[in-house]
């Protein structure tokens, strides 16, 4: 048949789960071919940079990621902003939250996450901060042959390591709690940024959760008689984006301002809300203003 950008995440992937696996060999034998087609069209006629640039206008940000090790084309994708890197701020938060799949199926193709987060914002512009990771499995039922194993592909069990990624400076100061122990860390990544991971395991329709709180030293800078609060949000390429839930208090005696009215903060004096669907990499900003 065709395949289109309507269709071809429900013929690749969820197509595959209505067919309880019984044409595995079949449908990667399809993939194949179609794989070599692609390759073929987008190789063949010269013009291999104007087709390069409407892949990448066709694609969400972060959804095409490439990694060379001839130093040369590195760079090449870099200036692109094609290499997959996360941000570092000097200052604010980082939004940055990830998950792996443990359990050799493709379930995610039906994850829905929401990420919660509340914000204490102090005088000083640091703050303590909730985040909490919510990912549904919204997977259909399962109607194979024998028991759901809870593993392999044709699974409805949706088991991830969910990792948190925090702006360097901030200080994690307590950890989830999870059905899966060994798997609660916190460590340093290679770019010097905190991270915290748990693995989660939910059941077909049921959901799971994980929450971290973490002192942001920078969480806002001053700016003029103000404090400038931003978070730098780096999704993941999922085939859905996430929802974000953001509450700000303010120190008591200061009131919250939008930056511009792009952002649709809900504002209420000292508290501000935003809610948001995420697709693709964002910096929201409020300001504290003391009277």
């Amino acid at each position: 048949g065709t395949l289109t950008s309507q269709n071809l995440v429900q013929e690749l992937l969820v197509k595959a789960y209505d067919e309880q696996g019984v044409d595995v060999q079949g449908r990667q034998a399809r993939n194949d071919a179609l794989m070599s087609v692609m390759l073929s069209n987008l190789t063949s006629g010269g013009q291999l940079r104007a087709k390069a640039d409407a892949l990448l206008s066709a694609a969400p940000t972060r959804h095409v990621q490439m990694y060379f090790q001839d130093d040369r084309l590195e760079a090449l994708v870099r200036h692109r902003g094609l290499d997959g890197s996360v941000p570092s701020p000097s200052s604010g938060d980082l939004t940055a939250v990830y998950t792996q799949n443990g359990n050799g199926s493709k379930v995610d193709v039906y994850q829905k996450r929401t990420v919660t987060q509340a914000v204490q914002l102090h005088a000083d512009g640091s703050a303590t901060v909730r985040r909490t990771v919510r990912i549904e499995n919204a997977t259909p039922p399962y109607n194979g042959l024998g028991p759901d194993t809870k593993f392999g592909y044709t699974t409805r069990w949706a088991t991830n390591l969910v990792i948190s990624l925090f702006p360097r400076g901030a200080r994690v100061t307590q950890q989830p709690e999870s059905d899966l122990p060994a798997t609660v860390k916190k460590d340093i990544d290679q770019a010097g940024r905190p991270f915290g991971q748990a693995a989660v395991v939910t059941s077909p329709g049921g959901s799971s959760e994980v929450s971290w709180e973490y002192e942001l030293p920078r969480a806002a800078v001053r700016d003029g008689a103000s404090l400038l609060l931003k978070d730098t949000i780096a999704p993941q390429n999922t085939v859905n984006g996430f929802l974000l839930q953001t509450t700000v208090t303010a120190p008591d005696g200061w009131t919250l301002q939008r930056v511009d009215d792009t952002q649709a903060w809900y504002l209420n004096g000292g508290q501000a809300f935003l809610q948001i669907g995420i697709d693709g990499p964002l910096v929201v900003q409020l300001r504290a203003v003391h009277p």
